[in-house]
């Protein structure tokens, strides 16, 4: 792998992510390991350690890639018009909607997180930096003590509505589009 091009890299890394959502969605996300994700993957596992050590990188890595495909995907969809809570709105129901493509192995992969205290714990940072993204596509503010404030409080509507996401069978997504309604409400009172 030391020899390996940047290219090499970033496709190894689209494989581990894939293998990982595919393993995710046929078993819980516990009871999936580094050496299953490798051959899943067809890689070897020395390779796979080097850029992802532990499973919570790969999940970091997903994440930055939901956060890549939400920006593209809203890049340029609001004119001047648009409230940012309308903005922030859609912004998040466009995740909603990145989230619904793995569905299944984002719930095994969210139920195994919330099981495990060390888990909650490493990846609570990457909420805040998601949300800051998200809401820069949506033309909020986050610097200073009110820019904080608002960060944590579309964080917290976005992890609240993250559960009602995950109890949502509906198409139309009924349920998490109301969620998040009342739940930016809170965050809207920020300023």
């Amino acid at each position: 792998m030391s020899r390996a091009s940047a290219q090499d890299i970033e496709t190894m890394k689209a494989k581990v992510i894939q293998a990982s959502l595919d393993l995710a969605s046929a078993y819980p996300w516990n009871d999936v390991h580094m050496a299953q994700i490798a051959e899943k993957a067809k890689c070897e596992l020395t390779d796979v350690q080097a850029v992802f050590p532990e499973k919570m990188d790969i999940l970091h890595a997903y994440e930055r890639q939901i956060d890549a495909q939400v920006m593209d995907a809203m890049n340029d969809a609001f004119d001047d018009t648009d409230s940012s809570r309308d903005k922030i709105f859609d912004v998040l129901m466009e995740r909603f909607d990145v989230l619904n493509d793995n569905r299944a192995s984002v719930l095994s992969m969210l139920n195994a997180v919330t099981l495990d205290p060390k888990q909650m714990m490493v990846t609570a940072p990457w909420v805040p930096q998601s949300m800051i993204k998200m809401m820069a596509l949506a033309d909020m503010d986050t610097n200073g003590i009110k820019g904080t404030m608002r960060v944590a409080g579309v964080s917290i509507a976005y992890l609240k509505t993250l559960r009602d996401w995950a109890n949502d069978n509906s198409v139309d997504m009924a349920q998490t589009m109301a969620g998040l309604d009342n739940a930016l409400g809170y965050v809207e009172k920020i300023g």
